[in-house]
């Protein structure tokens, strides 16, 4: 059970943008427990620093990176901005190399593990290894249909650095665009956008809701106890989580020697008014194995949706 409760947190903090504690958890996981997951999930944490190194990011593709729930996504960028400095270049490539290799292992571990393969479809494109897109691609059999939908979004994108193939691509992604989990639908139109030369209109990271948080449990993350179960996570670094029950949420505080202090409450309670005129929360997403995840950081909140776009688990977060 804490091994669940670890996992869950450690994907919660990687969309949360919390990389470093989310990384913790997952190698605290492979210490007793060595599978596909975790190793795919590493790689997202790698390769979500590495796509939010810089806010010029001369990157501006939204890829299909996804989250497997089961064992961010945009932020918004936009052409001719400075490059990133020669150090954050490096720092970049490091970063998409080290999840190149997390994908790989997951992938090697089970050939018919298909979000680890999309995965590398979308690290491959970034690196520029259109070739290894090409072959992987095609060497998928996946036979669940959303899955065959992200396949499809992460070799659009390859295809679209390629001149010669953007009318594909183009026609991929429209193809796309009217899909009904929201998140496939809007990762193309924003990708048609890019490929047309256009400005994104709005920040998808700003959350177009309207409504007043509620108090759950009557729980103040700003003034939490420190009583509750402990699990220790790194011994070294002193990390530990810290989690507390309650009539109708869980509470989980992560800490480190350092001075790190991150708590976040996930309610499954129904909330009202969560959802905008185009049928969910808007923010920053990210694609999960069951759904995928909003994140509204100027509300503090992640909303956690399944493929058919109803909300599962609402999480409220506070942090220093």
């Amino acid at each position: 059970n804490d091994l669940i409760h670890v996992y869950e947190t450690a994907n919660y903090m990687t969309a949360m943008g919390q990389y470093t504690f989310a990384q913790l958890c997952y190698e605290h996981i492979l210490e007793v427990y060595q599978n596909r997951e975790i190793y795919n999930n590493l790689g997202i944490t790698s390769a979500l620093a590495a796509t939010e190194l810089s806010a010029k990011n001369s990157d501006i593709w939204l890829y299909p990176y996804e989250i497997d729930w089961q064992t961010r996504l945009s932020r918004k960028k936009s052409r001719g901005e400075d490059a990133i400095s020669e150090e954050q270049q490096k720092e970049h490539l490091a970063l998409l190399s080290k999840a190149k290799g997390y994908f790989e292992t997951a992938f090697r571990m089970d050939k018919n593990y298909t979000i680890a393969a999309i995965n590398s479809i979308c690290i491959m494109a970034q690196l520029g290894n259109f070739e290894a897109v090409e072959k992987r691609y095609k060497s998928l059999k996946i036979k669940d249909n959303v899955q065959k939908k992200y396949a499809k979004m992460a070799y659009a994108i390859a295809q679209c650095h390629n001149p010669l193939k953007q009318v594909e691509a183009r026609a991929l992604l429209q193809s796309l665009e009217n899909n009904p989990t929201y998140s496939i639908a809007h990762m193309a139109t924003h990708n048609i956008a890019i490929l047309e030369n256009k400005e994104m209109d709005t920040d998808p990271k700003a959350c177009v809701i309207s409504f007043e948080k509620p108090i759950v449990d009557g729980i103040l993350l700003h003034k939490l106890t420190s009583a509750g179960h402990v699990v220790s996570i790194n011994t070294s670094k002193n990390a530990q989580l810290t989690i507390q029950k309650h009539a109708t949420s869980t509470v989980i505080q992560a800490n480190m020697k350092n001075g790190y202090y991150f708590a976040f409450q996930r309610t499954k309670k129904a909330m009202e008014n969560v959802k905008n005129t185009e049928g969910v929360a808007i923010g920053t997403l990210i694609s999960t194995s069951v759904g995928y995840m909003s994140i509204c950081d100027d509300l503090h909140i992640v909303f956690r949706y399944n493929t058919n776009n109803a909300l599962v688990e609402w999480v409220s977060y506070y942090g220093n």
